[in-house]
């Protein structure tokens, strides 16, 4: 089976994708801190985007809010540049201890207000809210709860690709949408 393109990808694309998720600190993917809170309001049913009506939307946990305002600190590094521009470089982590005490804990009563939660449909986050519910069901850390949501993540990416290949198992063009499908930030980004 492993001479087929879509089993091929699977097994290399979960290999390297289990990779990246055990590897990249919290919160450090792509604007992860906007698009886990998202996904944090949809699987605890705030089902549409936040608008200036619904105020509610816009809570999160205190300890989330704590990590996310943490873990951009530490990834992005403002200095001024040449001519007062800003710089925005990517850093190691500060102190991963630190990251250790705020992921080892489950999530806070206390609601804060956030500015994370853009107006992001929620069809794109079903494999990291189906994490993220596993993860409440299970009463997990939020580290763990991170841990589910990027797996969940992965998972739909692959099963998509998947079908994909399988369906273009017969052309060509299948070893094209293999080779992209498998660079390491398409990977990284599912």
């Amino acid at each position: 089976k492993l001479k087929q393109t879509h089993y091929l990808f699977a097994l290399i694309a979960l290999t390297f994708g289990l990779i990246f998720v055990s590897i990249t600190p919290p919160l450090w993917g792509t604007d992860e801190t906007s698009h886990f809170a998202r996904v944090y309001h949809i699987a605890h049913g705030d089902i549409l985007p936040a608008n200036s009506k619904k105020e509610a939307s816009m809570l999160l946990p205190k300890n989330l809010v704590d990590l996310n305002n943490y873990a951009i600190g530490d990834l992005v590094d403002n200095k001024p540049g040449a001519n007062g521009a800003v710089l925005h470089a990517r850093q190691d982590l500060d102190n991963e201890a630190a990251y250790t005490t705020r992921t080892g804990e489950k999530f806070s009563t206390e609601q804060v207000k956030n500015s994370f939660t853009a107006a992001y449909a929620p069809v794109a986050y079903v494999g990291p809210v189906i994490g993220t519910v596993l993860a409440d069901i299970f009463n997990l850390t939020i580290g763990n709860t991170l841990l589910f949501a990027r797996i969940g993540s992965l998972l739909v990416y692959v099963c998509l690709v998947f079908l994909a290949l399988r369906l273009l198992r017969n052309m060509k063009a299948r070893w094209l949408i293999f080779v992209i499908a498998l660079f390491p930030i398409s990977i990284f980004q599912a």
